[in-house]
């Protein structure tokens, strides 16, 4: 005597062929569509981490923002959230520019230029290296919010 829930073995052209009943059937549908959303949920994750840390990296010449200065450089600080970056501002295709992230200043003799990575997604992830000569950056009083 055979189990309720084990299939039928049929004789087809000598072969035996086992039949499922519907319940199994449908329990095997209703798997592979659980299957198919968590691979769905899992590619989507994939991609938006994708999206999320998309760089576009860009280099300018700089122009003074006032005479004698090509960047005024500050510090932000915060408690709750605890948001600390850095702000620049810098002048390049004669408009004024703020950048928000990490600032790196390295001294050069050569003419003035930034090097930016920016994350339009995130804030204040920015990564600006600034090349200037000695003497020529402003560091303005660091700002506290709370």
């Amino acid at each position: 005597m055979r189990h309720k829930n084990s299939g039928e073995k049929k004789s087809f052209f000598g072969r035996e062929v086992i039949t499922i009943k519907k319940e199994t059937k449908q329990s095997i549908q209703y798997l592979m569509i659980i299957i198919c959303i968590l691979a769905s949920i899992f590619f989507g994750a994939y991609k938006f981490s994708l999206y999320a840390d998309y760089t576009e990296e860009y280099s300018y010449e700089l122009e003074e923002v006032k005479s004698g200065t090509y960047a005024i450089y500050n510090t932000v600080s915060s408690t709750v959230p605890a948001h600390n970056y850095n702000m620049v501002t810098i002048c390049y295709n004669g408009q004024i520019h703020v950048f928000q992230g990490t600032v790196n200043i390295c001294q050069t003799s050569n003419k003035p230029h930034a090097d930016i990575i920016s994350k339009p997604h995130k804030n204040y992830s920015d990564e600006i290296t600034i090349y200037v000569p000695k003497g020529t950056i402003e560091f303005a009083e660091s700002v506290g919010v709370r």
